[in-house]
């Protein structure tokens, strides 16, 4: 699949199908794309969406646009706008509970519910970290527990943290320079592990599926991927299947399964 990408892909959660934004005449617009057919559809009303992101029944597609947070159902039909969002958006997740979560480019993270209304503030930024924004959530598949990248004012002092819905408690998990995603193990004896990257090689680090404990050393699972700033170019669904986009930042590059 070839095409000019615009910022962000996600697959969903059952690992059927690819949304993704690319550039049509000038415009970025929401691609849907089977993974079992070699043809796309446009998803119409979409224009100028970023971070895409679906709801955990593999139904509906969040995105958003300059102010607003957005979801569209995936087989077409008209945008229902769910919020506004202060600045710019960097990336969102939906867990069972019908709650979404986001972030932006110069605050922490905002939770508002599936059917809309305004949104709460849920984590702050540390001024102890120079913190500068929190973006790129993932729920964890309790649904109560997420991870969020945190960059901070120096790139270096970056990292991928866990956080709860119910508290201001977070724990650093790995330093990293984008966001990251997690992949639930197969069986309840293997461990689940948290996907990041490292100077374009796509980490997984082993977390214990029940404590998100660290559970091993983490170990390279792909090279040359690509990334923006905070915006990995990979996505995983619920049931292991990878997506990313190889090479460098931009322009027309290949996706890779």
């Amino acid at each position: 699949e070839k095409g000019n990408f615009g910022n962000g892909m996600a697959l969903s959660p059952d690992g059927k199908r690819l949304a993704y934004v690319a550039n049509s005449e000038g415009r970025g617009l929401l691609w849907v794309r089977p993974l079992d057919s070699l043809s796309a559809q446009t998803l119409p009303g979409t224009d100028g969406a970023v971070f895409p992101f679906w709801s955990p029944d593999s139904r509906f597609i969040g995105f958003f646009v300059p102010g607003k947070l957005r979801k569209v159902e995936a087989s077409g039909g008209p945008p229902q706008t769910l919020c506004d969002v202060p600045n710019t958006g960097i990336g969102a997740s939906w867990n069972r509970d019908g709650v979404i979560i986001f972030g932006t480019n110069s605050s922490g993270l905002f939770r508002v519910p599936q059917a809309g209304g305004a949104a709460a503030p849920l984590t702050t930024l540390d001024a102890g970290r120079q913190e500068v924004f929190h973006g790129r959530p993932w729920f964890l598949p309790d649904g109560r527990h997420f991870l969020f990248y945190a960059q901070g004012s120096m790139l270096e002092n970056s990292a991928i943290y866990l956080g709860t819905l119910e508290g201001k408690e977070r724990k650093r998990l790995v330093g990293a320079r984008q966001g990251a995603a997690y992949v639930p193990p197969a069986t309840s004896a293997e461990k689940g592990h948290l996907l990041f990257l490292r100077e374009g090689t796509l980490m997984a680090l082993p977390l214990d599926a029940k404590s998100f404990e660290i559970a091993g050393d983490a170990f390279p699972v792909a090279e040359q991927v690509g990334s923006s700033i905070s915006n990995p170019f990979f996505s995983v669904s619920a049931n292991g299947v990878l997506v990313y986009r190889a090479g460098g930042t931009g322009g027309n590059t290949q996706l890779a399964w």
